[in-house]
């Protein structure tokens, strides 16, 4: 008889960062060094919606069910399709300006999120007798934020704090106007940009020497595809223009 492998399928998910300032970077390069990812209370993420639902339950219920999702901590992560969107390192890289963490995961708490056109329409599925179902309200949204194909690592935690989410494979560098023809213009007159050049050859030495793998990425048409980053092309990019 074939043996049946129970083993939860791995994950390959992403988790954008900023590297706008330096303060950013540091947390960036935290991340990196220490193999986790920050998690938050729901009261800490950009859905203005987050953890609300409409019930019929009892003021003592209520009151339950707010003790639990204060006891829980996120990190919300993205699927390959979103990793290739535009607008996603648009909304959460600051416009190219940041990167994108690659992580496999096997990890129990890392959960789907569900996507409906009325976030009440999930309150039938919550058990009573097993109440509060704290999960099913922390993994459905409105469907309006489906392009992000978001999963959650959900964990209980008195506070906000960095966890173990699985084993990081890969850096992801936006790089802004590194395909067009006029690149060392471009950032000669931009300062900033220039810092952030700065910032990425930091931090790609920090995911070399923690044995990550480095990629840079680019928009072709309407999608960012990503390709081997090597030492060669980072000097020849992220070199400062002189004044």
């Amino acid at each position: 008889m074939a043996e049946v492998n129970d083993a939860k399928p791995s994950l390959t998910l992403y988790k954008f960062r900023s590297l706008d300032d330096w303060e950013a970077f540091g947390r960036a390069k935290k991340i990196l060094e220490r193999k986790m990812f920050w998690c938050d209370r729901i009261w800490a993420l950009n859905d203005p919606m987050e953890g609300v639902y409409r019930s019929q339950f009892t003021e003592e219920e209520v009151e339950r069910m707010f003790k639990n999702k204060e006891g829980t901590v996120i990190c919300s992560l993205s699927a390959q399709k979103a990793f290739k969107l535009p607008t996603m390192w648009g909304h959460y890289a600051n416009g190219f300006r940041g990167i994108a963490i690659e992580v496999q995961t096997v990890d129990a708490n890392v959960h789907m999120v569900h996507y409906e056109p009325d976030i009440t329409s999930f309150v039938d599925y919550i058990n009573r007798n097993n109440f509060p179902h704290v999960r099913k309200i922390l993994t459905t949204k409105l469907d309006c934020w489906t392009s992000e194909e978001e999963y959650r690592f959900i964990r209980q935690s008195d506070k906000p704090g960095y966890f173990s989410i699985g084993e990081i494979t890969g850096v992801y560098f936006g790089l802004p106007y590194s395909n067009v023809g006029n690149h060392a213009p471009i950032r000669k007159a931009s300062d900033k940009l220039q810092d952030y050049y700065d910032r990425v050859r930091e931090l790609y030495d920090v995911a070399k020497r923690e044995n990550i793998d480095r990629f840079k990425v680019k928009i072709v048409g309407n999608e960012v595809q990503s390709k081997k980053f090597s030492d060669a092309c980072l000097e020849n990019l992220c070199h400062r223009v002189r004044e």
